[in-house]
């Protein structure tokens, strides 16, 4: 099935037409298919999250083949038959549905993989003696769990995350790896050869033009922003960290455990600092070379011009490979320091963040923090011992059973009654009295008199 893409502005001189198929495993389709589609945006800068690119076709289903097999998770890939294209990336299918014989599918790449809940048991023995565990020990589980060929990042400052265990437990491969991006400041995707990637703003995984487009539609420049400052807040101590020099501009934001007077800000900061987004959008470009599938972020030419896009949209038939990107303006009072939301949301409390000296977290309920063994402090001490917390566990009858050793910083006077019968407890004004039943030399405490 040859589709003629129907807003195709720019017909080649000499037309020869593209030979696409579809792979399941290394099975060829075999029915028609068109309707291509394949999408790879990310949300506001690219400092934080999980992209996931996707995959959309429509394919004959006479015999209702496809309407019955059981699909879910095969992995399939675009390719061209006379290699005039590189294959693209691996999907798995995600969702269907038929209609008139139609099968229209859904996939997505490896990065909807990260969805799984992350199995913690090859850290048990640093956790059983309170150590933290390294980011790339981790990185290299979620590797294996995933099933990513490779894990890494575009810039440094990975080696100065560690990992606790509360961090890890009951947590999904996604959440963890969204931990990651917020604090390096960039947002992960998928290689070409179903590898993760960790895109750092300001120095992103831009080897070389994803796409080259000889033609296009005019480019829509639409303003500039610089970043020109960067608020660091240490989630488990609430000390917050400014950089900047007091320029009007951009200001992000990160909120971590892993930021706020560690060395990661300061690599941060010199990778951002200064860095110019350029706001732009091109709605229509045909594809001469190089990849099949553009993900976001990416760098891509458009003519004499080199771009950096977050969001692109292909649609591919028989004539070519239509491409439309864009990286989309943000709203400069989204990203202002300390806004109206974040001043909100500095009245909550939340999961995992220090209050006080109390943390409430998903697994171990009301925790006490040691707001003298923070990470912030070890860090600048440049120790690794884990961070002093403790629970409480509430059992039958109201009985509290504490992790460690209450001190009452005010202590009771004591009576006790001539014939030890009775004692007194007075704290200042406040005064309870309890009886004494004495069994031999056993004693117990009976309720107030």
């Amino acid at each position: 099935m040859i589709l003629i893409h129907s807003s195709m502005p720019f017909p080649p001189t000499v037309f020869s037409p593209y030979e696409w198929d579809i792979k399941f495993g290394e099975a060829s389709i075999g029915v028609p298919f068109g309707n291509v589609k394949m999408t790879n945006q990310i949300s506001g800068f690219g400092n934080s999250g999980v992209a996931s690119g996707q995959l959309e076709f429509d394919a004959a289903d006479i015999s209702g083949t496809f309407g019955k097999a059981l699909l879910d998770g095969t992995q399939i890939r675009l390719v061209e038959k006379n290699s005039r294209v590189l294959p693209s990336r691996n999907y798995y299918i995600a969702k269907r549905s038929v209609e008139n014989f139609v099968c229209h599918f859904t996939a997505y790449d490896i990065m909807s993989k990260t969805d799984q809940n992350f199995d913690i048991s090859a850290f048990d023995q640093y956790f059983e003696s309170n150590d933290t565990v390294q980011c790339s020990q981790v990185l290299f589980q979620i590797q294996a769990q995933c099933g990513f060929t490779s894990i890494g990042a575009s810039d440094s400052g990975l080696e100065y995350i560690n990992f606790r265990k509360e961090q890890l437990e009951k947590k999904t491969c996604r959440s963890i790896l969204e931990a990651i991006a917020k604090a390096m400041c960039g947002v992960w995707i998928s290689s070409f050869d179903n590898g993760a990637v960790l895109s750092c703003f300001g120095k992103g995984y831009y080897l070389s033009a994803a796409a080259e487009c000889e033609k296009h539609s005019r480019i829509i420049y639409q303003g500039k922003q610089k970043i020109t400052g960067l608020v660091c807040i240490n989630s488990d101590t609430d000390l917050r960290y400014e950089y900047g020099d007091g320029e009007y501009g951009t200001v992000f934001e990160i909120d971590s455990p892993f930021v706020g007077g560690t060395p990661l800000d300061r690599i941060v900061w010199e990778r951002i600092n200064g860095y110019i987004y350029q706001g732009w959008k091109c709605s229509d470009a045909l594809v001469s070379s190089l990849n099949t599938d553009v993900p976001a972020p990416a760098a891509v030419s458009l003519g004499n011009d080199l771009l950096i896009s977050n969001n692109n949209v292909i649609n591919i038939d028989g004539s070519g490979i239509y491409l439309s990107a864009s990286a989309d303006p943000q709203d400069e009072e989204q990203w202002k320091y300390y806004e109206h939301l974040q001043r909100q949301l500095d009245n909550k409390v939340e999961l995992d963040r220090t209050a006080g000296n109390v943390q409430i977290s998903n697994s171990t309920g009301l925790q006490f923090i040691n707001r003298n063994n923070t990470s912030a402090i070890r860090a600048a001490a440049a120790e690794d011992t884990a961070i002093e917390k403790y629970s409480f566990n509430v059992g039958s009858g109201g009985i509290t059973e504490f992790e460690s050793v209450i001190l009452d910083g005010k202590y009771p006077s004591i009576e006790v009654n001539s014939n030890a019968t009775e004692f007194r407890l007075k704290y200042g004004d406040t005064i309870k009295n309890f009886a004494l039943k004495w069994n031999g030399d056993n004693v117990t405490v009976e309720k107030e008199v």
